[in-house]
């Protein structure tokens, strides 16, 4: 029976091994007088640990070369929503949420400008997308730093309780070869974010729903009445994950 042969010989090994540990740890405890030391190595230069900072390499760079004054936040954005409806498929035994029409409004440095699609136009879903990938090249370079200056090449697309419909409306069924989802955290449903990288330059978008980042019961008028009279502290900032901060 050579398994069982070669399971009693790994068991006396191991029984030995606990042997040799249970009898240095006797002795030391001897030496020591009964009490158990530990030692502890420190790097020979210590580093702190302020992921916020170190996992964005933009920040990183400014505080490494005191430029700190030349960090500022994302001022220039994509806003998405779609409008839906509930329609009967035949061969469905439910009705499933269709795209009826989208809209996106893109701010920019020199300009605000709005965009939409209805299903009055054929694949009016995915000649969106496309418009959104042009308009982000404008969008990503009016949000650059110095030349010299890494910079992580992330357009931001905002929705409001969008994430869940989004991805079943689109991310779902996207078939193209122009693009890839490259990130998508969190519940396949029900996304935190997602990342689309387009495959023909480095553009990346990051769809984002801003429900998220307000209390639950907060409606969408609501949202738009108090956009921007909440002023977060530098403490509120550190507390948000670092996905969100680069």
């Amino acid at each position: 029976m050579p398994y069982l042969q070669e399971s009693c010989y790994i068991l006396e090994r191991y029984q030995s091994s606990c042997q040799t540990k249970n009898g240095y740890t006797h002795d030391k405890m001897q030496v020591n007088n009964g009490k158990i030391f530990k030692h502890v190595t420190l790097e020979k230069f210590p580093k702190p640990f302020i992921p916020y900072i170190t996992s964005n390499k933009t920040q990183r760079f400014l505080l490494s070369h005191n430029r700190e004054a030349e960090y500022k936040p994302t001022q220039y954005y994509i806003t998405f929503r779609f409008q839906t409806e509930l329609q009967k498929i035949p061969g469905r035994n439910h009705p499933i949420l269709i795209p009826t029409a989208v809209v996106s409004t893109i701010k920019t440095k020199n300009y605000i400008k709005t965009i939409s699609y209805d299903q009055s136009q054929e694949q009016f879903v995915k000649k969106w997308l496309d418009q959104v990938f042009i308009e982000a090249k404008q969008v990503r370079n009016d949000n650059k730093f110095a030349e010299d200056v890494p910079y992580r090449y992330v357009v931001p697309v905002i929705g409001f309780d969008c994430m869940q419909s989004t991805t079943t409306l689109v991310f779902m069924n996207l078939k193209s070869n122009k693009y890839d989802i490259i990130d998508r955290p969190g519940q396949r449903g029900c996304p935190i974010h997602v990342i689309v990288k387009s495959t023909e330059n480095s553009v990346h978008l990051k769809f984002i729903d801003d429900k998220n980042y307000v209390g639950a019961n907060m409606k969408f008028d609501n949202f738009l009445i108090n956009i921007g009279k909440v002023k977060l502290s530098h403490e509120q900032l550190r507390c948000l994950p670092t996905s969100d901060l680069k």
